[in-house]
């Protein structure tokens, strides 16, 4: 949560402070996203019904960070987050995020890094799996143990 989200539990499906942040960072010459919990989570299930679907379209509306996406993306979020609680936007978050090596999900992560359920993870463990979510290739524990390891730290 610290890494992805920070208010998560106190917002709704968007955070005013961090769009606005990163607007004006993008608007200087930076670089910096904004999105939540919920709009990475809306963003990955368009993706993936996308995928299912063979519609290139609408994976590429999905993926783009145009701002006629963004707004949308704000729209489907705030709809999402009527409709399920907190609990269930994490869990359905964790269930679908990227974690690097093809592995989609937390428990997919547990047993593809270290062979177990995600419920028998140790502490180092989930650190680490924790720390992917932001650069999954960057922080890759196969191709970057280095890296890995000081993000887990």
């Amino acid at each position: 949560m610290d890494t992805e989200d920070v208010r998560f539990w106190t917002r709704t499906g968007i955070d005013d402070t961090g769009i606005t942040r990163a607007a004006v960072k993008n608007l200087l010459g930076g670089h910096e996203g904004a999105s939540t919990i919920t709009m990475q989570l809306v963003q990955n299930l368009r993706q993936t019904v996308a995928s299912y679907d063979n519609d290139d379209e609408a994976y590429q509306r999905a993926q783009a960070s145009t701002l006629a996406g963004k707004l949308q993306e704000i729209k489907y979020s705030l709809e999402y987050e009527k409709k399920h609680s907190k609990k269930e936007i994490l869990e359905s978050y964790l269930n679908t995020v990227y974690f690097g090596n093809t592995y989609y999900g937390l428990g997919a992560a547990a047993q593809g890094y270290f062979s177990v359920d995600a419920k028998d993870l140790t502490i180092p463990q989930a650190a680490l799996i924790a720390g992917l979510v932001q650069s999954p290739e960057a922080y890759n524990p196969v191709n970057h143990p280095e890296a890995a390891k000081a993000r887990r730290d």
